[in-house]
Formats: C-alpha cells, structure tokens, sequence
C-alpha cells in the first residue's frame, strides 16, 4: 500500500513567494506529520512525505510526484483556515490522477470538517489528534485492497474514533 503525507501550504494557490522558503524566516517543524509517520510505522505500515509546504510546487509537479507514487492513501496536514483552497487544489489533482485514491485530512481545518466532505474531494477528516485515527484508517483501507476492493466501507470507519465521513 502506498501512503503519502502531505503538508499544505497556508497560503493561496498561485501566491508568489518573495524568497525560498528556506531562505530567511524560521523553518516550522512538522511535529504532526512526524507523529503519524511514526505511530504508522509502529503499526507496520511504511509512508512517504511530500513537504507541498516547503517545496511550494506548482500543479505540473504534484501531478507528476502522484503518477510517479502511485499513493493509493494520501494524507494531507492543514493546519490553518487559510489552506482551505490548497486542500481543495491539491485533492481536485490527486483525484484527477487516480479516482480511487483515498485522501484524509487532518489539522484545525477540520474544524470545518462538513464543509470540507462536500466542498472538496476529501473522503475522510481526522478531527483532534490524529495517530489512533489514522491507523485506524490505514488498517480498513489495506484490509479493503487486500480483499481487491476499491474504495471505503463507511460502516467500518464508523468505529473509528475521532473522524468525519459522509454517508452516501
């Protein structure tokens, strides 16, 4: 199974940076984004990281990183409000490239977790912390793969603690 996680820049898509991110101003460390690599690790399953927030590519190079990847659960970190447009630009491409791919959001935009199931091609929301809940997820989507099934089963998130899922 392949996983990615993602940070999300705060700022709006196509804003121009006036320096590298590197270059300057202190570095945030992505101690959310650890801690679910970690506690994923833990439970045996293997992630890879995509800093969207850091690297701040354009929309030819996150759809060439998910063709190559091949992410069958994409996990994205928004951690403000205002990544509320790069959530929906990034999921509009990773969908574009494999509808079947599942993609969880997690962070203080969940808060608005109803708004962000219906207005953009998220199909899980983490609300609070989110390691149980995140393995959680991970163990009923790689049980889903392993029987060839695409997809989620709702009624098995559903006793997953700490999440938002639409009912379709």
């Amino acid at each position: 199974m392949n996983i990615v996680i993602c940070s999300v820049p705060v700022e709006v898509p196509g804003f121009k940076l006036r320096r590298a991110r590197g270059e300057g101003a202190a570095v945030i460390p992505k101690v959310a984004i650890t801690s679910l690599n970690n506690w994923a690790e833990k439970y045996g399953f293997s992630t890879k990281y995509y800093d969207v927030d850091m690297l701040y590519p354009n929309d030819e190079e996150i759809e060439n990183y998910f063709r190559e990847v091949k992410a069958d659960v994409v996990g994205l970190s928004a951690i403000v409000s205002t990544s509320y447009l790069q959530v929906k630009r990034l999921t509009r491409i990773i969908k574009n490239i494999n509808k079947n791919t599942i993609v969880v959001c997690g962070g203080h935009l969940t808060a608005a977790a109803n708004i962000l199931l219906r207005k953009t091609k998220i199909d899980v929301c983490v609300v609070g912390d989110g390691e149980i809940a995140w393995v959680g997820i991970l163990k009923s989507i790689k049980k889903q793969l392993d029987e060839g099934k695409n997809g989620l089963i709702i009624d098995e998130l559903i006793d997953i603690k700490g999440i938002a899922v639409l009912k379709k």
